[in-house]
């Protein structure tokens, strides 16, 4: 797995206990993922992959699978497998198809949600603005993500959102890596590389909230009205721990 590859698993899968490499040379990358299951609450899919250039398997291993059920996932996974399929089909394949070969005593059935996922995204610069919000904005449709783009008097830009599931979060992510979103010196498009996640996680839902626009692109004049913006997504409180003036 080139090194790119590794970062934007790593970037994605940020959350505590999410990601770990467990070896990592020329032959071989291994590392394990932590991957919820969509359809069931509190559940997730412990997987450990090891990548060569040419191959890769995955072994799976959790306690909050039985072994029926962990046996049943391992051969429905065997079975849809083919060359084509890369790590991030087997992530997508994994999130949507593991709670349906839990047992029913193992499924705690999803409440409705009383919670949201946001992230807040430091980004390092924005050379070509109109097009950089044109592409966050096509990412965040498709991410069903709720989100900001604040232009700041000074640091960096922040890119802060919402979702009501975690899986949006995560796709957001992924293509923010994945996907050219900006041009780099010489006015070739290029991907973003030297973001960081300041957090991702859940918050509390957004009832009661009148947030407008899906999408808007802001240039705030002061901190206050940055403040004032993450007001308006419900988020004040991730401002107030992890914005900072220099920021």
């Amino acid at each position: 797995m080139n090194d790119e590859t590794l970062e934007t698993v790593r970037s994605v899968y940020c959350g505590e206990g999410e990601f770990a490499i467990v070896s990592n040379d020329e032959n071989c990358t291994v590392f394990t993922v932590k991957l919820s299951a969509c359809g069931a609450e509190n559940i997730t899919v412990s997987a450990t992959f090891s990548v060569s250039p040419r191959d890769w398997s995955v072994l799976f291993q959790d306690a909050q699978f039985n072994r029926r059920s962990l046996t049943r996932l391992k051969n429905a996974f065997s079975a849809w497998r083919s060359a084509e399929h890369t790590v991030w089909d087997a992530f997508n394949w994994i999130t949507e198809n593991a709670a349906s070969f839990l047992d029913r005593r193992d499924v705690v059935c999803r409440r409705p949600d009383v919670q949201d996922f946001a992230v807040l995204v430091q980004l390092d610069h924005v050379r070509d603005a109109k097009k950089y919000a044109k592409a966050l904005q096509s990412i965040c449709d498709s991410a069903g993500l709720t989100a900001r783009l604040l232009f700041k008097p000074q640091g960096g830009p922040l890119l802060v959102g919402r979702a009501r599931h975690q899986e949006g979060v995560k796709e957001f992510l992924k293509a923010l890596k994945t996907r050219n979103v900006d041009v780099d010196s010489k006015g070739m498009p290029c991907k973003e590389r030297l973001s960081s996640i300041l957090f991702q996680g859940p918050v509390e839902d957004a009832e009661g909230l009148s947030i407008k626009d899906v999408f808007g692109v802001i240039y705030c004049r002061t901190l206050a009205e940055v403040h004032s913006e993450f007001s308006t997504l419900g988020l004040g409180s991730l401002y107030s721990k992890y914005v900072t003036p220099e920021q």
